[in-house]
């Protein structure tokens, strides 16, 4: 996925202009990928350094990072790398016959593929009826159809096990097929290992894993501390309040499954138990022990966000810890990515509050702590 340099800018207006010695072409899929393209591209290219003409915004998370929008453009842009003879870049209308003659003899294949990638990134965001409409199963189904196999499946059952509430837990939740964990996701574990040896670190695959698969874990064999998981997503959500998501297949039927599993998880393992959930993306850099009981934390200056949440035993945190998993049964919705996870937050908060107002989400007022997305 490229990211977005510091010296290019990025607009959404109607036509291309040229300003400040750069040329900005018009937003493709509103805000969530652009076309960058600097006045030196060419220059660029024929120097050898490459420059991404496809860029998309950092993904907030590792399960964004995989979604369709940011894998398809990743595509794009190693096409365009593999292909320079494709590269089209003109600055005038009256090279644009010539270019387009030139690479119809080179390069029909890879425009092919980059037709179907259009029409797929379009489709994806206007959500046509008949691929991801909500009242039939869409392609991205066979994403989770790992996540009711049980062959072959070598870690202990989580929704089997009582977790001891005297001791302070700390819950990951790893959503795709891959059954494994890559090396950002290894870090992240081991850090919350180390800044926490006194707690117990768990971690919940929706795949299943075998003895291969477990390869990848064995330096985590020195942690006392760390425990590995399966969970098979309709036996952990039985007798939730979001149980009907996974039985009447809401779950099959959403845009962005892996992502939406993953708020459904991190909210019934916190319903079930207290603790502290923690995205496999965020690197923790200082222990958790001197934080609130309590506590949820800040995206932006104007949503909460999901990837660090902790709902403790006592009366705010069951409190809390319910209602928010009532708020996402009665409100999911498959079609949407952000409203699911920080906009549910969000929504709770400032009804919990009482306020929109994040500085004046203190206690005793909400009984959660809202912390700085830097605290």
């Amino acid at each position: 996925m490229a990211q977005q340099r510091t010296n290019q800018k990025s607009v959404g207006d109607p036509l291309p202009i040229v300003q400040n010695n750069y040329t900005q072409s018009v937003s493709l899929v509103e805000k969530i990928l652009r076309f960058r393209v600097p006045d030196d591209y060419c220059n660029r290219r024929r120097g050898g350094g490459g420059q991404p003409l496809l860029a998309t915004e950092p993904s907030r998370t590792e399960l964004h990072r995989h979604s369709p929008i940011p894998r398809t453009t990743a595509r794009l842009n190693s096409l365009l790398a593999a292909s320079p003879q494709c590269d089209v870049f003109v600055t005038g209308i009256e090279r644009l016959m010539t270019e387009w003659k030139r690479v119809l003899e080179r390069c029909m294949n890879e425009l092919i593929v980059v037709g179907l990638a259009i029409v797929f990134l379009w489709v994806y965001a206007n959500g046509a009826n008949g691929v991801n409409g909500v009242n039939g199963y869409n392609k991205y189904e066979d994403i989770i159809s790992c996540y009711n196999n049980e062959l072959e499946d070598d870690l202990p059952q989580m929704e089997n096990h009582r977790f001891n509430s005297t001791k302070k837990h700390i819950y990951f939740h790893e959503t795709t097929c891959n059954g494994s964990l890559g090396p950002r996701q290894a870090c992240v574990v081991e850090s919350a290992a180390r800044f926490h040896p006194d707690w117990q670190i768990n971690i919940a695959f929706s795949a299943p894993m075998n003895m291969s698969s477990r390869a990848n874990l064995n330096p985590f064999q020195g942690f006392s501390n760390v425990k590995f998981w399966r969970v098979n997503i309709l036996k952990y959500v039985k007798n939730t309040p979001v149980e009907y998501l996974i039985t009447r297949h809401y779950l099959n039927k959403s845009y962005d499954a892996v992502r939406h599993a993953a708020d459904i998880l991190r909210l019934v393992t916190l319903y079930k138990w207290d603790g502290v959930y923690l995205d496999l993306d965020a690197l923790l850099v200082k222990p958790l022990y001197d934080l609130e009981r309590n506590f949820v934390t800040r995206e932006n200056d104007y949503s909460v966000s999901t990837g660090l949440l902790s709902f403790s035993n006592d009366s705010a945190g069951r409190s809390i810890a319910k209602e928010v998993l009532w708020e996402l049964a009665t409100t999911f919705n498959p079609k949407l990515f952000v409203y699911n996870g920080p906009g549910l937050m969000t929504r709770k908060f400032e009804m919990y509050c009482n306020t929109n107002n994040f500085s004046q989400m203190t206690m005793p007022t909400c009984k959660v702590v809202v912390l700085s997305s830097s605290g």
